[in-house]
């Protein structure tokens, strides 16, 4: 890694459109595709291999696996403690932080905005260096860090309107199928009328967040933090339902559905 490096956003390197009822899903296919994103990492993988190494991701985690390490000397360069520059190996980092041991396993890292400086330091069987500072840092989610990326996350992530669709947030891409995304929502305006919803439990890609949120029962129109996951296509069509003061309606198959699990 160079230590000039800042880490900043990259130009997607092959432009894809999916659609979803119609509506045209803008998306980038980086080198992580769909079917090896969050699978098995290499040691050396940093988030710039899946390019969410972007500004619009901030405040957003990531789900991960890491092999077990291996029994040579390290290979590769990693910066910081705790905290650690975007641009640094998952699993090195990971396993100096403590989100996994050398036994490989899975993590959960979060993007924020980068550090004044990083301090190295050895743990766990790794050895970091000091950097310089950058646009953007990871940590990993843990019982000690918890708390601190709660926080933080809420206060990073978009304020959506009711009006706005995940088709819309610029995280709605296929490569990203399987991967939770943290939005805040404000209470709902007077009138919400005309804005319909579709599905039970999945919903489609274009679907209005805050409010299809209130009719899977993360929250009321009160607003409040959601969390939307990602699905594969819903076998047939969407069903709906009356729940939470919210009718939705039936409507036909996407290329991709969204979820609300619990947080």
């Amino acid at each position: 890694m160079r230590n000039n490096a800042n880490i900043m956003s990259f130009a997607a390197a092959v432009a894809i459109a999916v659609f979803a009822n119609g509506v045209s899903v803008g998306g980038a296919l980086a080198a992580g595709t769909t079917e090896d994103f969050g699978k098995v990492l290499e040691h050396e993988t940093t988030l710039h291999h899946f390019q969410v190494d972007e500004g619009k991701f901030v405040g957003q985690r990531f789900a991960f696996t890491c092999p077990a390490s291996s029994s040579g000397e390290q290979t590769v360069s990693v910066y910081g403690s705790d905290e650690y520059p975007a641009s640094t190996p998952i699993c090195l980092a990971a396993q100096h932080a403590g989100a996994i041991g050398e036994g490989g396993g899975d993590l959960t890292l979060q993007l924020n905005p980068g550090s004044a400086a990083y301090t190295g330091s050895v743990r766990n069987g790794v050895t970091t260096e000091d950097f310089a500072a950058t646009d953007l840092s990871i940590m990993f989610l843990t019982d000690a860090t918890r708390e601190k990326l709660d926080a933080l996350q809420n206060e990073l992530v978009p304020t959506l309107k009711w009006k706005d669709k995940f088709s819309q947030t610029g995280l709605a891409n296929i490569r990203l199928t399987g991967q939770r995304f943290a939005f805040n929502c404000p209470a709902a305006p007077e009138k919400i009328a005309g804005r319909r919803v579709y599905g039970t439990d999945s919903y489609p890609l274009n679907a209005y967040v805050c409010l299809s949120a209130v009719h899977a029962g993360q929250i009321t129109l009160s607003g409040g933090p959601v969390l939307v996951q990602m699905d594969p296509a819903l076998e047939g069509k969407f069903r709906g339902s009356a729940r939470n003061g919210v009718e939705s309606k039936d409507g036909p198959k996407t290329v991709r559905s969204i979820s609300f699990p619990a947080r």
